[in-house]
């Protein structure tokens, strides 16, 4: 009688063990190629300030969509951005599917990125400047499908509104300066979803 139930209790675990190596393997696949991204944020030639030239710490994580979840297969890490461009390599497995985020700021920029719900919240406590460069940034969200080694490019987005303001009269000022003007905006959302 002990000899069965202990065969038993042995069978039980080797089928549980089994399942959940599987439920393993079904996520890391067959093996692993490497992805190399090219990322790049837009080139303006028009803008005296916020040319995105600030954004140079560049983060990003990896994910696979399960039931409708983003559950992070891969840390997030950090890489950097010269002269608006950075290329990342990164091992997936090879016949799956997954969503790359990558997010570009400024050293120290007011942004708060949360990876477990994709979401990225701005601290606007010291936004007391308009043109403040601490607040340019960029995001890249999309679906990467792995058939083996490959190269894809990533061109990075801005995800905030600007607001610009301009004047059709400024020839009537005759020497007038302004020393300092003011906005303010009210209803501003102050988190994003990186997803939609």
């Amino acid at each position: 009688m002990r000899k069965n139930l202990f065969f038993s209790l042995f069978a039980t675990m080797v089928l549980l063990l089994t399942t959940a190596c599987q439920k393993e393997n079904d996520l890391l696949g067959n093996g692993e190629a490497t992805i190399s991204f090219e990322i790049s944020t837009p080139q303006m030639a028009t803008r005296a300030f916020s040319d995105g030239t600030t954004a140079k710490e560049l983060w990003y994580a990896v994910y696979h969509e399960e039931q409708g979840v983003m559950k992070q297969v891969r840390e997030e890490k950090s890489a950097k951005l010269t002269n608006k461009k950075a290329r990342v390599e990164v091992q997936l497995a090879t016949g799956k599917s997954y969503y790359v985020l990558f997010w570009a700021q400024a050293p120290g920029a007011p942004f708060n990125l949360h990876y477990n719900d994709l979401t990225m919240e701005v601290i606007y406590n010291d936004a007391t400047k308009c043109n403040d460069e601490n607040y340019d940034a960029f995001y890249w969200f999309n679906e990467v499908e792995v058939n083996g080694a490959a190269t894809v490019g990533v061109n990075l987005t801005r995800p905030f509104a600007q607001l610009n303001i301009g004047t059709n009269d400024l020839d009537k000022l005759d020497g007038v300066k302004a020393d300092m003007t003011s906005v303010s905006v009210q209803g501003v959302y102050n988190t994003l979803n990186l997803v939609t």
